[in-house]
């Protein structure tokens, strides 16, 4: 299953606007690193 590219772009910058590790992030969105 892949993800819109919109729905990615999402994620990354939740991720760097909150300092977020991979993991942390794989975490909040329910997906695998």
């Amino acid at each position: 299953m892949s993800y819109s590219l919109d729905f990615r772009k999402k994620i990354l910058r939740i991720r760097e606007q909150e300092g977020l590790s991979i993991r942390e992030t794989a975490n909040r969105f329910h997906s695998v690193p």
